[in-house]
Parts: structure tokens; sequence; C-alpha cells
């Protein structure tokens, strides 16, 4: 059986003179998105290791990388996501935590690989760090982000670069699945108690939040 293997690699060694580092270096795309005018489109690539962002527009859809990030450190980047506007793109870039809290460092960076959410221009022009975080929602209007903490819902200004994350509310169990509403009046989330959820509202114009469970209703100031 080894020899065989062994064979196997060998021809595939041989194939157009291309090496076994080429197929498994080959760069590959992923998380394609668009922009809610479809005008524009976003992905990952990851070339060797490196992973980027990429944009493309209507009509030529010419491809354009506009994140810089080099060698194969082993940070990811996930959760691409224009803003309503399409001139914007949030994400997210780090790696998720173990059991003891402790993101994933294969490259052993003597920098932090925590995941952060960025911001940047689709050109390509004003990245920004927006807080540490991995999770998230815009808002309709493209001003506001909402996103859970410690299992908590916080919002943040897209726009005030000074600005500081508010808590909506406190809740018991954590909090997930953030939907916004079509007027950007009133966020929907999952409630999760262990054993049960429930799903809420939260109005801003009341500040209050509306829980639903099986049917019956209750109101929580």
């Amino acid at each position: 059986m080894k020899k065989i293997f062994f064979i196997f690699l060998v021809a595939i060694n041989n194939v157009a003179g291309q090496s076994i580092e080429n197929y498994l270096s080959a760069p590959f795309p992923t998380q394609l998105t668009a922009s809610i005018n479809g005008k524009t489109i976003a992905w990952i690539f990851n070339d060797k290791g490196s992973r980027n962002i990429y944009v493309a527009e209507s009509p030529g859809f010419a491809a354009k990388k506009i994140t810089n990030y080099t060698g194969d450190d082993g940070v990811d980047i996930s959760n691409i996501s224009f803003t309503p506007a399409g001139n914007q793109i949030v994400f997210v870039r780090g790696n998720a935590s173990n059991n003891s809290g402790e993101p994933a460092n294969p490259a052993f960076l003597q920098t932090s690989t925590a995941r952060n959410i960025w911001i940047i221009n689709k050109e390509g022009t004003g990245l920004r760090k927006i807080l540490a975080g991995s999770y998230f929602k815009i808002s309709p209007d493209g001003k506001t982000m909402a996103y859970t903490s410690q299992g908590q819902v916080w919002t943040i200004s897209l726009i005030d670069t000074a600005a500081k994350p508010e808590k909506l509310f406190q809740s018991r169990g954590g909090q997930a699945q953030l939907r916004w509403s079509a007027d950007g009046s009133k966020i929907a989330f999952v409630s999760n108690r262990n054993d049960h959820a429930f799903i809420g509202i939260y109005h801003f114009t009341t500040k209050s939040r509306m829980f639903t469970l099986r049917g019956h209703l209750m109101v929580n100031n």
C-alpha cells in the first residue's frame, strides 16, 4: 500500500512539471458576498496562507485587493459584509478561542490573534478596527452596528469614530441571532436559557423588551 501511494505521489509530481507544493498551495476564494444593489462583490482570497479581501465592481468586475495582509500567519478573515450603501465592508479578523479562552495561534505570533471587527472602504482606504468581537449586524441605515459581547447586546456607531459602545439592556442567559427591523427601530434576538429559549424584541424608542415563549407574551422594561 505504501509503495502504491509513493508511486501516486511521484506521478502527480511529474504531471506538467508541477510539484506537490503547487497543488497544496493553490489559491482559493471563499465567502463571496454582494452589495445590496448587486453592483459590487467581495470575497476572501487565500493565497498560500495570506488571506485578503478582494472586491470587483460592475460592469467589468475586475478584481482588486483591498487589504494587505502578508505571509501564512494562520490568522483567519471571516464574516465580510457590505454596509447598506455598499461603500464599506465590515469584517472579522482573528481566530476562535478554545475552551480555555485562548485564540488559535498556529504561527506562534508574538501578537494577539483574537478576533476583532474591522471596517474598510471598498477602495481599500480607511481601514479601522471597531472593537473586539466576531458577531455583528449592521443597521438598515448603515449608521449603527449591533453586536454581542459576554452574552449581551450592544451597539456602536459606524460613522462616529470616537463613539463608545452602548449596552442596550441586561438579560439573563446568552443573547444571539440578532436581526434588525426594516426601519431600524427594533432588534429581534434569541435569548438562550439552557433548557429553553425566548425570542426577544428590543424597541429603541421605548427602550423596552418583549419576550415570547411558546405563545406566551411578557414585557420587561
